[in-house]
């Protein structure tokens, strides 16, 4: 039919095909075939295809394999991104929350982590990001993951690398993650998770998770600096965390250049000017532990903050390079009362640290140590985290994923490796330090946060204490009762 149209047209009659006939029945194979041999045997007459043969025409097999390929490829990715998602949520507490680590394997098509499904997702939202190379999940998968471990009350914090599914339904779940093996006595001293979110997450939204400022340096960090000459490490004024972060980023955490490179992981103990130094001495003074050698700028510091009310009682117990005149029956003292023979009463008690026989800062009160510390690390210029104690305690495997990532490592294969007894050691100056269990029993308890404060020293502090480190790290004052 095709070839009868076009040798209808005028012109279109060459003479050796005048009295050319078509068979009315013809598979569509010979039409196409003969509709070939007639455009070869023409081909010096430079004849124009007809409109009618080009709008009639039909689809080759070959346009039309092409076309139902990418029908079906659109179809089974569709299909994939939208079954594999849900399959992966409905099983997300059994396949992750229940193991620390993101080693579980998936299956190739519907696999969380599948190499199709994420191509899939990076070309439906390109921007998302969903996951990386160390199972971080950014994104609208994020946010769905969160939803769905929310309503489904998930035993634990946050046992997946980077997966934050929200706050755990009670500190139990926070040991048992831990492999604490809860007693009924323990549980019966461990305050309410509501009581524990209203005082360190509040539920203000978008401000009710962990708190860490400096995310939005990190890639300024990993710009700037040799990935095989980086180094992660801690950094925080006395009593404040640094040595448990310190064990979990060396358990947990490794610069993948560095160790190709040097053969070693790139987590150190401390900063090379010292971590419990003034940060204006990153430049000016070389740590005997580790600063050898280290160059400052090659370093992204790791700032331990915590609650000051918390860690003025901290202090009492243990003072390190920290003096001021104080008695078991008042302190915190940062108004002196009957118990300040050596004051007036009423006065402000001064706190002087002596980090070296030379170096020596002078401060007001303990408040005023605190405010200072931590106030110069918050307003310098280069890439430094500041991570709360209390997130580190409650949340690990989320805070220590996000630290390691910042500096450009990976958490290590394999199950999270918790810190359950004291990370400071049986030193003297360490003696009686919190192991996991004793510390959130101690660090959640709104009551016997307060209880060491008498009402003039409590007035001094939530009158002076920054209120912008208060209200960045919600550190808000609470009553005693």
């Amino acid at each position: 039919k095709l070839c009868n149209n076009y040798l209808s047209e005028p012109g279109h009659r060459p003479s050796h095909v005048a009295a050319m006939a078509l068979p009315t029945k013809l598979r569509q194979s010979q039409i196409q075939e003969g509709a070939n041999v007639f455009r070869g045997r023409n081909r010096g007459a430079n004849l124009p295809v007809p409109a009618s043969v080009q709008r009639h025409r039909p689809a080759s097999r070959g346009e039309t394999g092409l076309f139902g390929f990418l029908i079906l490829l659109v179809v089974v990715s569709a299909g994939n991104l939208i079954l594999g998602s849900a399959l992966h949520l409905q099983n997300f507490e059994e396949i992750h929350l229940q193991r620390p680590d993101t080693s579980s394997k998936h299956s190739a098509l519907f696999g969380f982590n599948s190499t199709f499904q994420n191509a899939v997702r990076g070309f439906f939202h390109p921007e998302a990001a969903v996951i990386n190379s160390q199972g971080i999940v950014r994104g609208g998968i994020r946010e769905q993951i969160e939803h769905f471990a929310h309503d489904h009350h998930a035993n634990i914090p946050d046992i997946t690398h980077h997966i934050d599914p929200g706050h755990p339904d009670s500190l139990e779940d926070v040991l048992v993650a831990a492999g604490v093996d809860v007693t009924k006595e323990m549980k019966g001293r461990l305050a309410s998770m509501k009581n524990v979110i209203d005082l360190y997450y509040g539920r203000e939204e978008g401000k009710d998770g962990v708190r860490i400022v400096g995310m939005d340096t990190c890639r300024k960090f990993r710009e700037n600096v040799d990935p095989a000459e980086a180094y992660i490490g801690p950094a925080g004024m006395f009593n404040t965390g640094t040595n448990l972060m310190a064990t979990y980023l060396q358990r947990n955490c490794f610069l993948p250049k560095r160790v190709e490179k040097h053969g070693a992981d790139g987590m150190r103990f401390q900063t090379p000017w010292g971590k419990h130094t003034p940060v204006s001495w990153r430049f000016k003074n070389v740590a005997e532990q580790g600063g050898i050698g280290v160059n400052p700028t090659d370093f992204l510091p790791v700032v331990m903050i915590k609650d000051p009310y918390t860690w003025m009682t901290s202090m009492c117990r243990h003072t390190y390079a920290a003096n001021w005149l104080h008695k078991e029956g008042h302190c915190p003292n940062l108004v002196a009362n009957d118990f300040d023979a050596n004051f007036e009463e009423g006065s402000v008690i001064p706190v002087k640290v002596r980090y070296k026989a030379k170096n020596v800062t002078h401060h007001s009160s303990l408040v005023d140590l605190w405010n200072t510390w931590y106030r110069d690390y918050a307003k310098v210029d280069f890439p430094r985290l500041i991570v709360r104690f209390e997130d580190l305690l409650l949340r690990p495997v989320e805070v220590v994923g996000k630290v390691c990532e910042c500096g450009g490592g990976e958490l290590r294969k394999g199950n999270f490796i918790y810190t359950t007894e004291s990370a400071k050691g049986g030193s003297s100056s360490h003696k009686d330090s919190s192991g996991l269990i004793a510390a959130i029993t101690k660090y959640t308890n709104s009551t016997e946060r307060m209880l060491p404060f008498e009402d003039e020293d409590l007035s001094y502090a939530v009158r002076n204490l920054d209120e912008d480190l208060i209200d960045t790290f919600h550190y808000f004052a609470t009553t005693k009762k």
